[in-house]
């Protein structure tokens, strides 16, 4: 691969990931306007963003955990070969 193609690679990487973070802070912000029109209090609007910050935080963990097993299980197997 040459570095015309690995800039190429990076370049659209950075867009993409990029472009992923905007779409979701343009959504939670939404979010959090919704939750201000209906009457949602300071307190309760950042213990929302606690909660889903705990959820994604306790999933990604459990995630992560048994994706790294599956991993070492499939690398070992590979180096007992």
């Amino acid at each position: 691969m040459c570095i015309r193609d690995r800039a190429i690679v990076m370049a659209a990487s950075i867009v993409l990931i990029y472009n992923s973070f905007a779409m979701s802070l343009s959504e939670r912000v939404r979010y959090l306007g919704m939750l201000a029109s209906i009457g949602a209090t300071k307190r309760q609007k950042r213990n929302s963003v606690y909660f889903e910050v705990f959820l994604q935080t306790v999933a990604g963990l459990i995630l992560g955990i048994v994706v790294g097993i599956i991993g070492i299980s499939i690398t070992l197997n590979l180096v007992r070969r």
